[in-house]
């Protein structure tokens, strides 16, 4: 298991509140799936990311507030750890290209 080891205090904050949104989310989305009926959420627990865009469009009525709180903490956790320099964007590649 990988320790963010130079998180600040704020950044360990919006860290912990995005995967607890996200968490948060993604429980409601199973509970919504399974209340549908057995076989949506039999296909969100074991298909999930090729049965979770189709159920949030099919039923955009019961998806909607799970979808938004799942999000919500995706983005927060995201903003977390590009604030705290724990992932980069990779470089373009350098002049091998334009030697040829």
């Amino acid at each position: 298991m990988y320790f963010y080891s130079n998180l600040q205090g704020l950044d360990l904050i919006l860290l912990s509140l995005g995967g607890m949104l996200s968490l948060t989310g993604t429980i409601m989305y199973l509970i919504r799936a399974f209340r549908t009926s057995l076989l949506w959420g039999c296909a969100m627990l074991f298909f999930g990311p090729v049965s979770a865009p189709i159920f949030t469009i099919i039923h955009w009525r019961l998806a909607k507030k799970s979808f938004v709180i799942a999000v919500l903490g995706y983005i927060i956790t995201s903003l977390a750890l590009a604030r705290s320099g724990q992932f980069e964007l990779p470089l373009p590649p350098t002049d091998s290209l334009r030697a040829a």
